[in-house]
């Protein structure tokens, strides 16, 4: 897993999720879903608060979480898409 969009897309498909699906559980267009999977755009840190609620990210990780979804951190300090988060 080299980038968010991987993780992201790796989590989503994990769950037996269409787009249309993850966006409505996270509160965002389909369009934007799209973006954020094709490294078009970033998360907004309400739309990742919403991310991280959805994949139910422990509360202790939302930290590195929000990090790694703005672009702050890299993205080996994620849980891989192979595993979904507890």
């Amino acid at each position: 897993m080299d980038t968010f969009r991987e993780w992201l897309r790796g989590q989503r498909q994990a769950r037996k999720l269409t787009r249309k699906e993850f966006a409505s559980r996270i509160g965002c267009s389909v369009a934007m879903l799209r973006k954020m999977e094709d490294d078009e755009r970033r998360p907004s840190t309400q739309i990742a608060e919403l991310i991280a609620n959805c994949l139910d990210i422990p509360t202790d990780e939302r930290e590195t979480y929000a990090k790694v979804a703005r672009g702050e951190l890299p993205t080996n300090r994620l849980k891989p898409a192979s595993q979904p988060v507890q």
